[in-house]
């Protein structure tokens, strides 16, 4: 499982942003498995400032690379985490994290 879990990314275009801007939030991911990844799907969420993104991904081809990027509120002050979740019928919660400061 933590050989999978590194293979998911979370960028933000900014690491510091103003309470009320959007910030967005690239996911990035590569099946590494020789098969493909059915019913594949992408959760974003940060406690307490976002509610869940849902992003559905269909299948995911072997070996192939996945992007999604998603533009989010900021809604609170102080140091956040979001934090992206991939599942799909043969690969679950597999996920990445970055943090992001919102400033007033």
């Amino acid at each position: 499982k933590q050989w999978y879990q590194r293979r998911v990314r979370v960028t933000p275009n900014k690491t510091t942003i103003r309470k009320g801007q959007l910030i967005k939030m690239k996911i990035q991911l590569e099946n590494p498995l020789k098969i493909p990844l059915k019913n594949a799907r992408i959760r974003l969420e940060a406690a307490r400032n976002l509610r869940p993104v849902n992003i559905n991904c269909g299948q995911v081809k072997p070996k192939h690379k996945i992007s999604a990027t998603v533009s989010v509120p900021t809604r609170r002050i102080g140091k956040r985490q979001f934090v992206a979740s991939f599942d799909s019928d043969e690969l679950k919660d597999i996920q990445g994290e970055c943090t992001v400061v919102i400033i007033d």
